[in-house]
């Protein structure tokens, strides 16, 4: 099954055959930087929405990071030493304001001057890039290890596998690998069900060796000659005596009535695979329905969503 690696942005999923959802395979080593950014901006983004609100409640227009460790500011609530993020490797107390400004700017590109006074809501989007920043470094992280990663979302936008995904590129994606999933199944039921048509056919081809070979009237007669079992075995790839029989043809002298029970034991062996092949069949129309319900769907939700961007489109314009 082919893999598609999503890199050319949001809104071009809807096209794929089927992508994994599962993170991005870290090491180890990335599995913990991970961690730790995620914990990071998640905490950090929370203390500044706090320092916002501390900061409107004094009446203050702006704030800079200087001011969340000045006693004389904000440094009552002390965000800096009360949310110690440890985001420099070299820092053995609290984080200061330039370790701060410096996992900003790595984790968003640029980082704002420790003196920089920023209106609050600046800092109010900062804190939502944190977040952002956040859920898309979770989305690398593997959903079964019991950490949150996998799907994630922040602020309306959806993360998967470390990229930024439309909620249309997240729905068709899970959609299309349900129906991989059931195009999976219903090959190997096909396959079961060719596999014990394949069997009834050589059942039958047996059973027809059988019928030649029976004698004619109630006298004893020769048995089955060894070389049709060679010859069976050579042409279906598979003993006729062990598959068919629970008794084991002869090829010396036997009654008729033993033809008959040989005979008996290939009937049953039909019987069995044409009643497997009967469940089988009911299990792919079953699976059938679910896949084209998967696909259904996911012609309503994209038609939905374009009738809502248009509404929405409407509406602003």
């Amino acid at each position: 099954m082919a893999i598609n690696t999503h890199t050319t942005g949001i809104g071009t999923l809807a096209g794929i055959a089927w992508t994994p959802l599962d993170g991005t395979g870290l090491s180890p080593a990335q599995r913990t930087s991970v961690d730790n950014d995620v914990k990071a901006a998640s905490a950090m983004a929370t203390a500044l929405l706090e320092a916002t609100k501390s900061a409107f409640n004094r009446d203050w227009a702006r704030f800079s990071l200087n001011d969340l460790a000045d006693a004389a500011g904000l440094g009552a609530f002390a965000y800096l030493s009360r949310t110690d993020l440890r985001v420099s490797t070299l820092a053995t107390t609290d984080d200061t304001a330039a370790d701060w400004a410096t996992f900003i700017g790595r984790a968003l590109g640029s980082a704002p001057a420790t003196s920089q006074a920023r209106s609050l809501g600046e800092w109010r989007r900062l804190a939502a890039d944190l977040q952002q920043f956040a859920a898309l470094q979770a989305s690398r992280r593997d959903p079964v290890t019991g950490a949150a990663g996998g799907i994630t979302h922040a602020n309306g936008q959806w993360y998967a596998n470390g990229q930024a995904l439309s909620l249309l590129d997240l729905f068709t994606a899970a959609r299309v690998n349900q129906a991989a999933n059931h195009d999976d199944t219903l090959d190997g039921l096909v396959g079961e069900i060719q596999a014990n048509s394949r069997r009834i056919s050589a059942a039958r081809e047996w059973a027809s060796m059988i019928r030649r070979h029976l004698p004619s009237g109630t006298a004893a007669g020769p048995g089955l000659p060894a070389d049709r079992r060679n010859e069976f075995m050579a042409k279906w790839g598979f003993d006729p005596y062990t598959t068919f029989h629970k008794t084991q043809p002869e090829s010396g002298s036997v009654y008729p009535q033993k033809f008959d029970q040989w005979l008996t034991d290939v009937k049953t062996y039909i019987d069995d695979q044409d009643s497997e092949n009967r469940k089988l069949q009911n299990v792919v129309e079953q699976k059938n329905n679910r896949r084209s319900e998967v696909l259904e769907a996911m012609v309503t939700f994209a038609t939905s969503q374009s009738k809502t961007g248009n509404a929405m489109a409407n509406s602003l314009a």
